[in-house]
Parts: C-alpha cells; sequence; structure tokens
C-alpha cells in the first residue's frame, strides 16, 4: 500500500501485539537481544544526533528531540505539536517544528524528563542524556531561526514555517555548543546574563550531580510528569522517592524535601507525597526537632505542622 492509500492502524490490531512475551498481567520484561537491540536504537537518536523534527527551546537550552518519541509518551508535547499542525500529526518527519516552554523550568528536569521519554527511566543523580546539537542541523535548528522573529522572514517559503509553538516575547538567543560531544548536560548556549534563562542561572545550584538531593529531585520529578502528562514518570518518581526515604541520606535531604512537598500549594496529586513525607517526619521526630531548619520549616509551612500534629 502505498503512503498517499496508507492510514493509521486501528487500535484492536495495535492491542493485539505482544512482543517479548508481554501480556496484560507482566511485571517484567526479560532482556532479549532483540529487546536491547531496540533500546541501543532509540538512544542511539540522542546520541548520534540523527533524524530530530522537534526543537525544545528552553531559555538558552536546545533540546533536538523526536516527535514519534515524545508524542506517544507525553500528552503535553502531542496536543502541542497537533495544535502546531491545527490537526492529527501524521507527517513527522517531514514538518520539522519548534516549541518553546517557560524559561522557569528547571534544565536538570528537563534533561531528566526527556530522558525518560526516550529510556522509560531517569538517572537518580549526574547527568542524563545529552541533547546535542551538531551543526549539519543548523538549516533546521540555526541560530537566527531560534528567534521567533526570523522564522516569519527566512523558514520554509511554503506554509510550513508556521508550524511553531511560540509561548513567548521574541527573543533573540544564541546558539547553543555545535556538538553533543563538547556540550555539558543541558548543552547551553553562550549568552550574557540578561538573556540566561531561569533554568540555566540555577543549573549549577539545582543539578543533582552537582549539589545532590535526590528527595527533592524526585519530588521534581513527579511534578514535571504531571506537567507533561507523563503517568508512567510519576509512577517512577515515586517509586524513586520512596526507596531514597529508605537510605541512610535522609538525614540531611529531607528537611529540603519537606520544603518542596508543602511549597506546591493546592495541588492535590502532591497529597500522597505528602502523607509519606509526614510519616517518615514522624518516626524520626527525635532527630528533626533538634535539626538545623526545623523550627523555620514548621513557622514557614504551618500545613506540615498541623499534618504533624494530626499524626502524633
Amino acid at each position: 500500500m502505498g503512503s498517499g492509500e496508507s492510514k493509521p492502524a486501528s487500535s484492536n490490531t495495535l492491542k493485539s501485539i505482544k512482543p517479548y512475551g508481554v501480556s496484560s498481567d507482566t511485571t517484567t520484561i526479560r532482556l532479549t537481544s532483540s529487546y536491547l537491540a531496540l533500546y541501543d536504537g532509540i538512544v542511539s537518536l540522542i546520541e548520534e544526533n540523527k533524524y530530530s523534527d522537534l526543537l525544545v527551546i528552553c531559555g538558552s537550552d536546545r533540546y533536538p528531540v523526536h516527535r514519534a518519541i515524545v508524542c506517544p509518551r507525553s500528552t503535553w508535547f502531542k496536543d502541542k505539536c497537533e495544535s502546531a499542525l491545527q490537526q492529527v500529526d501524521y507527517s513527522s518527519p517531514a514538518s520539522p517544528m519548534k516549541i518553546w516552554l517557560d524559561p522557569g523550568e528547571e534544565s536538570h528536569v528537563i534533561a531528566a524528563v526527556l530522558t525518560f521519554l526516550y529510556t522509560l527511566d531517569y538517572a537518580d543523580s549526574g547527568p542524563q542524556l545529552s541533547f546535542g546539537l551538531p551543526q549539519d542541523q543548523t538549516s533546521l535548528f540555526s541560530h537566527n531561526s531560534d528567534d521567533p522573529a526570523h522564522d516569519a522572514e527566512v523558514a520554509h517559503s511554503d506554509d510550513e514555517a508556521t508550524n511553531s509553538i511560540i509561548h513567548q516575547s521574541d527573543e533573540t538567543v544564541p546558539h547553543p555548543a555545535s556538538s553533543r560531544d563538547n556540550s555539558p548536560l543541558l548543552t547551553p548556549a553562550t549568552t550574557t546574563a540578561s538573556h540566561d534563562s531561569a533554568s540555566t542561572r540555577r543549573a549549577y545550584e539545582s543539578d543533582p550531580s552537582s549539589h545532590p538531593n535526590e528527595l527533592v529531585f524526585h519530588v521534581q520529578m513527579l511534578l514535571a510528569g504531571q506537567r507533561f502528562g507523563i503517568p508512567p514518570l510519576c509512577e517512577v518518581a515515586k517509586v524513586k522517592f520512596e526507596k531514597r526515604l529508605r537510605c541512610e541520606s535522609w538525614k540531611t535531604e529531607l528537611l529540603p524535601c519537606i520544603r518542596e512537598a508543602y511549597r506546591q500549594q493546592g495541588n492535590a496529586s502532591t497529597n500522597g507525597l505528602k502523607d509519606t513525607v509526614v510519616k517518615t517526619a514522624k518516626s524520626r521526630f527525635r532527630f528533626l526537632k533538634e535539626a538545623e531548619g526545623w523550627d523555620a520549616l514548621v513557622m514557614d509551612f504551618p500545613e506540615f505542622a498541623a499534618d504533624m500534629l494530626r499524626h502524633l
């Protein structure tokens, strides 16, 4: 069947495909050579900087990604791409596009979210996958084309130039590092302080590889999973969070984690995390009440103090 006659497979057909011995009640997957080849092939898309058709922009950070990977796993990316095309996205990768994130997003969190979309996991600490921007892609993701104003002038002469989503005012942003091998985790551009994104300004302060607080990081990842419509990421982040609570490092990480959890006012989806945090704090109250910062925490977050009183 030619491409002009093709149509998406029905959901019933897709549900019947059960590779690797997977069934409806499968909890583990046997790592066969074919499964490993699939995983390696997906990761190689990032490691070799090939075939990207979507540029995710956050301040001065650049992430060349693939719609066929990120959209099926994130309702946020799916909706944004379909909104840009004004229709269901069947054309990928024929029409490259760009998406602007809120520049307040933290760089290490975005890198971990994208890593999860490709690998279904993220590193608890240290670097995630490095999303570089090779020079041979400058025709698509060039220095000037990162400026929304420039898109309207010199992008594709046909109407495909409109296939971008702009969530911030026009702002010229410098070109990022030209090679994955020469770029750090976030591939930030060389830029002046006045054009730095909030995420870039905080990179060295909040990146788990430099100042690790894994409890806070897992809370941030759970919240990111909610923002970007990735339920499996929320589940993985919760498991990692609860596992970290059982480590000795909780003594230095728990108070900042409580602050992060209770900072999310009105977010009902964090109630489960708050319950876990309160139960942990209750069981270790004798230590925590003597810890530096405890009194300030109780004063700053009366909701936490009230929850503690209900459990004591």
